[in-house]
């Protein structure tokens, strides 16, 4: 009997002297093998970020100025670089509103049209949205249902694949500009003048001025 309990004994501390050091030897290399903070450069991380928001600042301020837009610019808590200024077209005045995501890697652009559909009408201009949307591609329109505001939203990127310009900023704002700047009497004549949104789609695509009824 004493013999078995010493052969017990015997077993217990050889398994646990072996299976010990083994887990301790796999737990070391695992370690060893893979440590984050040595494949992650925080300092270049933190220069690219900063060097990033910095070009697109650069780019946006140098765009504007190229077209002569008189601008404010303010920083959100975020970090993002807001810029709004005012836009006068041959059909409207209204605002721009501009800003850099950083996050996102993108610029947009928000423009809001100078007037609110009636709300009986809202379902037409929500009609007459989604035609667009779906035949122009610069940006997408939005109407909000609780007030009728109408606005134009886009977008460019900003990465390594988009090599953005202050040129291509400008085309940008030009082309999203000219859109609204086209498509403003239509919305007038559908929210104000209980236009037929397929009507009216059909002539602004064969370019005849909606005004002219």
């Amino acid at each position: 009997m004493i013999v078995l309990y010493v052969s017990i004994l015997i077993y217990f501390i050889i398994k646990k002297i072996f299976f010990g050091r083994k887990k301790k030897e796999i737990s070391n290399g695992f370690e060893s093998s893979f440590n984050p903070e040595n494949n992650i450069n925080h300092t270049l991380l933190m220069k690219n970020e900063s060097e990033n928001k910095s070009d697109q600042v650069s780019l946006i301020a140098e765009a504007l100025n190229n077209m002569n837009f008189s601008f404010k610019e303010y920083t959100e808590e975020n970090g993002n670089v807001v810029y709004n200024f005012p836009v006068k077209t041959n059909q409207m005045m209204t605002s721009v509103t501009v800003k850099n995501r950083l996050k996102e890697k993108t610029i947009s652009m928000v423009i809001t049209l100078p007037v609110f559909a009636p709300e009986l009408n809202r379902p037409a201009v929500f009609e007459f949205i989604g035609m667009i949307n779906y035949g122009y591609h610069i940006g997408v329109f939005e109407q909000d249902h609780r007030d009728g505001e109408i606005r134009l939203r886009s977008e460019i990127p900003f990465n390594d694949r988009f090599q953005l310009t202050a040129e291509k900023i400008c085309k940008w704002l030009n082309d999203t500009i000219g859109l609204l700047d086209h498509t403003f009497p239509s919305f007038i004549s559908i929210a104000f003048n209980n236009a037929v949104p397929e009507d009216i789609w059909q002539r602004l695509r064969d370019g005849v001025n909606p005004r002219l009824n």
